[in-house]
């Protein structure tokens, strides 16, 4: 039984360590956006020479307002990411992500664009 004990808090604590450090900071949280836009816009534009000029304006755009505008919670273990796009402070305006294991995941999306 002891030995169970102790074999459960070293798998806990590699756990942890583990998504302490693959805890994704703001300039992957950029970069996501950055791929989620260029992957919305690209179908939306077509792969064309336009097309990819304002995909790639786009997606740039969209990275740096999304990083300043994002607001990082962090629990060590995982953050969460809040934007604001209604910049009125009200919850149903916000989109909620999740960052853990060096991905993010969609916690909540606006009204507005859903």
């Amino acid at each position: 039984m002891r030995v169970l004990v102790i074999l459960v808090i070293v798998l806990a604590l590699v756990a942890g360590a583990f998504l302490a450090r693959t805890n994704p900071g703001t300039p992957e949280f950029r970069d996501f956006v950055k791929e989620r836009v260029e992957k919305r816009l690209g179908a939306e534009l077509g792969t064309d020479r336009v097309g990819r000029i304002v995909t790639a304006f786009g997606t740039d755009v969209a990275g740096a307002i999304a990083a300043r505008a994002a607001r990082r919670t962090d629990y060590m273990l995982f953050s969460l990411y809040r934007v604001d796009l209604g910049a009125d402070g009200r919850p149903e305006d916000e989109w909620r992500f999740v960052g853990i294991a060096g991905s993010f995941f969609e916690l909540s999306r606006p009204e507005i664009l859903q």
